[in-house]
Formats: C-alpha cells, sequence, structure tokens
C-alpha cells in the first residue's frame, strides 16, 4: 500500500514536468511554413512604405512627379522669369551666329537713322519735308557766278563719266539757288577726291573756294582756293569776281586796293556786278 502511494506520486511529478515542458515547447515553436513566408519576400505583394511620417506605399515602377518649385507661389501657373524649366530637358538654345546680347534681326522695331549735321539739309526718307526753292525748282542760275553757264564752260576739263558727273554733282550742292539744299561738306569731300587726277583744274579750287566761304565762312581758306583758281586760269572771270567781294568787305585780311585789280579783271571779262560790289566797295571805279 505504501508502494502504491509513492509511485502515485512518482508518477503525478513525471505527468507534471511532462505538461509543463509541452506548454513551453508551444509558446516557443514557429510553424514551418510561417518561417518560411517570413523570410522570402513577395515580389508581388507591396512593401511597407520605410517612410513613418508618409500613409502610402512606393511603387518602385513609377516614374518620379515633378519635383516641387522653391520658388514657385502657391497657387501660381509660371515659374520666374529666367528660371530653368522643371521636369524635363531645356530646349537646346538656338545657333543665329549673333554675338551674346544682339538684339534679334527682323524685329519689329524700326531702325534708327544717324543723325545729319547741324545744317544739313534733309536727306531721302528723313522724314522732313524738302522745302520747295522760291525759283519754282531751279537749281542754278542761267547766267552770272555759280551758274549753269559757269557749268558748262568749266566741266569740259573733266573726262565724261563718273568725273564729270562728280564735278557737276559738287557745283550744284555748293551754288544751289535755295540756300537750304546747298551742301559744302559733301560737294568739299567730292573735290577733294579730283584734287589728285586733275591738279590743274582751276575749276576745283574755285568751287572748293566757295564751299569754304558758306561753309562758316572760312576766310583765309577760301582766299587761298581763290589764289590757286587764278594762278591756274588767269582769265576765270568768276573767280576775280570772287575775290574782289573778299577783298573788299570790311573783315580781318580785306586788301580794298587787291580787291579793286580783282573787280576791274571781272568786269573786263564780262562776269559783271551781279551783287553791287562795285556801289559798295568800289565806288571810284563804277562809271
Amino acid at each position: 500500500m505504501r508502494r502504491m502511494k509513492i509511485t502515485n506520486l512518482l508518477l503525478l511529478g513525471l505527468g507534471l514536468v511532462v505538461l509543463v515542458s509541452l506548454g513551453c515547447t508551444s509558446e516557443k515553436t514557429v510553424p514551418v511554413d510561417d518561417q518560411t513566408n517570413a523570410g522570402q519576400s513577395n515580389p508581388h505583394t507591396q512593401q511597407p512604405n520605410t517612410n513613418p511620417s508618409s500613409g502610402s506605399v512606393a511603387n518602385p515602377h513609377t516614374k518620379p512627379g515633378p519635383v516641387a518649385n522653391p520658388h514657385m507661389k502657391p497657387g501660381a501657373g509660371q515659374l520666374p522669369a529666367g528660371h530653368p524649366p522643371i521636369g524635363g530637358r531645356a530646349a537646346p538654345p538656338r545657333n543665329t551666329g549673333l554675338p551674346a546680347g544682339h538684339p534679334p534681326i527682323g524685329s519689329a522695331q524700326p531702325k534708327r537713322r544717324p543723325a545729319l549735321p547741324a545744317g544739313h539739309p534733309p536727306v531721302a526718307g528723313s522724314g522732313a519735308a524738302t522745302p520747295k526753292a522760291p525759283t519754282q525748282g531751279m537749281i542754278l542760275r542761267p547766267t552770272g557766278p555759280g551758274s549753269v553757264a559757269e557749268l558748262a564752260r568749266v566741266e569740259k576739263i573733266f573726262a565724261e563719266g563718273p568725273d564729270r558727273t562728280a564735278f557737276q554733282d559738287a557745283f550744284r550742292r555748293v551754288f544751289h539757288v535755295d540756300r537750304r539744299q546747298r551742301d559744302p561738306v559733301g560737294a568739299t569731300q567730292q573735290l577733294e577726291s579730283l584734287q589728285g587726277k586733275y591738279p590743274k583744274a582751276a575749276a576745283v579750287y574755285r568751287v572748293l573756294g566757295y564751299a569754304a566761304v558758306d561753309n562758316g565762312f572760312q576766310f583765309a581758306k577760301a582766299i587761298s582756293y581763290y589764289n590757286k583758281a587764278v594762278e591756274l586760269d588767269p582769265n576765270y572771270g568768276e573767280v576775280h569776281y570772287a575775290l574782289a567781294f573778299m577783298m573788299g568787305a570790311p573783315m580781318p585780311g580785306s586788301d580794298r586796293a587787291r580787291g579793286a585789280v580783282h573787280y576791274k579783271k571781272a568786269i573786263e571779262l564780262g562776269v559783271g556786278d551781279p551783287r553791287g560790289i562795285g556801289q559798295r566797295f568800289y565806288p571810284e571805279l563804277v562809271k
């Protein structure tokens, strides 16, 4: 009887040990299928988002969207001027061949004409109305100094073609009957280009002398040109008349005695006295 009690106690203790052992094992043991699934990721299953601040799951096959512009105000539809484009490649600049900063060619901005010198007559296309000459379109006087008759007589020294045409144009620029149409500066440039080819052409120095008078009354330069002209052609009556006027006028450098000589010579050569300088400067020579 005593042995049976001891045996029962041993069996009971062994059973408790087995039960405790089975309970501990059930808490620590993980099923084999669960361990396999836990160690491998399903390629078709979306991975959890690792960003704790976002509630959405990132798709690795989706292209990233445009980056927010930190310079753009909320609600603005355009980028600031000069800002590079966002979310794509910028279009390559066109090679126009112009230097940096050069304005585009063919723009609507009107071209500006260079300013004309003070006193320069209006040119074609300048927008200014060309004043009509008081002589109803006549360019030169028919007779007398600076006239059609003088031009026809002296132009023959120049070869027909560009040289004669250049001299004719310079002559008209200087002696135009309407002073507003005169261009002594342009005429001087044309005549200076003829000096080298025609060094003995008295007419070149005659017209240069009057251009110097009409361009700021350059007294000394005009006298020098006139003296050269009568030296080359002592019978150039219009030049003698011009010297008589310059020498007889009351101004520094004038010489009435010399002017009287030129006045007499001009009258002898048939120039006449269209400006009446005999009555003003040489009354003793007027009959």
